[in-house]
């Protein structure tokens, strides 16, 4: 049996422990961008350069999150040609950069959990 995905779901993933700390919220991706993200993973493992592809066309915006000198970073997106897929709208470069490695793996793990169905294991 199938798990469900929900179009329209979005997720708020907190950066850290604190409640009014930095928080990116997370939706589903593109139909065509998950088919094309998904080759890329492989027995529940995604590479770095994979989970940054999922970052940047999952996240749709952010909240308290702040460059190296505590001055607040505005959220800003671009549009890209995807070949084989077209043009997408998805969080620019500039703000991608601006996320750690850890910031990256921990939203990608949100990101796989929320646009990947597990299928389940039937019971005989």
């Amino acid at each position: 049996m199938r798990s469900i995905l929900d179009i329209n779901a979005t997720e708020v993933v907190r950066l850290d422990e604190e409640p009014d700390g930095p928080s990116v919220m997370v939706g589903m991706l593109d139909t065509f961008v998950r088919a094309s993200i998904a080759d890329g993973l492989s027995a529940g493992d995604a590479s770095f350069l994979t989970r940054v592809r999922l970052v940047r066309h999952a996240v749709k915006g952010w909240s308290s999150v702040n460059d190296a000198a505590g001055q607040l970073l505005e959220f800003k997106t671009e549009q890209i040609i995807l070949p084989g897929i077209g043009k997408r709208v998805c969080m620019s470069e500039s703000c991608m950069n601006r996320l750690s490695h850890e910031a990256v793996r921990k939203i990608s793990d949100k990101v796989i959990s929320m646009n990947f169905a597990v299928e389940d294991a039937e019971k005989n």
